[in-house]
């Protein structure tokens, strides 16, 4: 406890652990018994073996994640720290261990003719995390409150590896969003097309000859989407002379690391999605959008930027898209909050969550957070879903944009996390060997 949670060194663990037993000891034995015990060479050698034991074993065990990680227990001592917000010393860490590169962030931005607010759709390479505090575990909500809460912070795909591990170069990162370009605009998007192949699921528009596409499994649910389905999709739509495709994890159900044919399914589903794009015909874009900001929505599966709602109209009809600064779905919740707009003739296409890592309440299971709908009931959300829904369906006439900016930032990368995970494994094995030793050193002293 000392040297692992607390920081202390050898010495002072060896010397609190000396004085206090003996401290107890002066104070419950009678003085006249003092002598005898304390000369008692088997009593003195198990005491001092069992210090010479746990000695070695925070010796050892500091030592458990080198040559990747220098010290375990310091490592463990931020981590602790962190959560008590303190979270320098976690940050500094991962900082050292972290690797600059180039992130790119796009984004689509409508314009009202009538010189309105504008409104934002975002989807930032990075990926949220790695914990709350730390880092950019809340970034979604400080993009949220950088375009003034008239945005959507979507999840690109991305995963971990792409997490900013310290406030700093958070900071860098929005302040480069100042620098966007525009790389395209219009006045024109296609109705959605919505393609769904076994659990897969795929929802795209055409903006000009830019593909959006939202991909989903749910209420199967999946861990974050690979990497290699990004790159298959853009190169599909390159083929296809399109200009840029932006891809958004809908990250709406919760699952594990997706399975093979599900990642086959959703090529298939996007690649369908596109060559039906092709032959949509293009209407005037209107839109219309609100938010929770002025609701009483706290809870505690939700994060700082609430819920928000898009509505566009096409070709005189209209589509809602809605998100929730959540991280992930509660499987099956999308479903009933989309079947309840139905029943209002609502045509609610998805709803995103922004995969946000703040945590408003310390979660006490075994995912460290409550995603959406877990604690909020899907009737509750349908409620203030649709609330926002009917504030965003006055509609303007719009025009489109699409920006992107590219930026060099400190990301963790995948070896830190691997590091972290063999250091902890190797700790526990040699923590369970020395339990079992200790154990069985202790039963000796029965009988001595």
């Amino acid at each position: 406890i000392y040297t692992t949670t607390l920081g202390a060194s050898l010495k002072k663990a060896w010397a609190i652990c000396f004085i206090q037993p003996l401290a107890m000891f002066l104070v419950l034995i009678p003085h006249d018994m003092w002598i005898p015990i304390l000369s008692n060479p088997i009593g003195l050698g198990y005491g001092i073996t069992f210090l010479i034991i746990a000695s070695v074993w925070s010796w050892v065990t500091d030592r458990a994640g080198r040559p990747g990680m220098e010290s375990t227990h310091r490592t463990i001592q931020a981590y602790l720290a962190s959560q008590g917000n303190d979270f320098a010393d976690a940050e500094e860490l991962m900082e050292q261990r972290s690797s600059e590169t180039k992130v790119t962030t796009a984004q689509i931005r409508l314009s009202p003719s009538n010189g309105g607010s504008e409104f934002t759709m975002i989807l930032p390479e990075i990926h949220p995390g790695p914990f709350h505090p730390v880092g950019g575990s809340n970034i979604p909500y400080l993009i949220y409150k950088k375009f003034e809460s008239s945005a959507m912070v979507m999840h690109s795909i991305s995963d971990h590896a792409l997490n900013l591990p310290s406030r700093n170069e958070v900071e860098n990162y929005l302040k480069s969003l100042e620098t966007s370009k525009v790389k395209d605009e219009g006045i024109q998007c296609t109705e959605p097309v919505i393609v769904q192949i076994n659990k897969a699921r795929v929802t795209g528009l055409l903006f000009g000859n830019n593909p959006l596409l939202f991909l989903s499994l749910s209420p199967h649910g999946m861990e974050d989407i690979p990497s290699y389905v990004k790159t298959e999709i853009t190169q599909y739509a390159k083929n296809r002379n399109y200009s840029r495709t932006l891809l958004v994890d809908c990250h709406n159900a919760m699952g594990e690391e997706i399975k093979k044919e599900d990642g086959e399914d959703l090529l298939k589903a996007a690649k369908s999605c596109l060559d039906s794009l092709i032959t949509k015909d293009s209407f005037p874009i209107e839109f219309g959008h609100a938010n929770s900001d002025d609701m009483d929505v706290w809870t505690e599966d939700l994060g700082m930027g609430g819920l928000g709602i898009i509505c566009l109209k096409i070709n005189e009809k209209k589509y809602f898209l809605g998100w929730a600064d959540a991280n992930n779905m509660e499987n099956g919740v999308r479903e009933k909050i989309i079947d309840n707009f139905s029943k209002k003739e609502y045509q609610l296409l998805e709803i995103c969550t922004s995969d946000t890592h703040y945590s408003p309440v310390k979660a006490r299971n075994r995912n460290g957070y409550y995603q959406l709908g877990l604690i909020t009931s899907a009737d509750k959300l349908s409620k203030w879903f649709l609330e926002i829904a009917k504030k965003s369906e006055t509609t303007t006439d719009a025009k489109f944009e699409i920006l992107e900016n590219e930026t060099k930032v400190k990301v963790m990368g995948t070896g830190i996390y691997e590091d972290y995970s063999k250091a902890l494994d190797n700790s526990l094995k040699i923590t369970k060997v020395f339990v079992i030793g200790c154990l069985v050193f202790f039963i000796t002293s029965l009988f001595l």
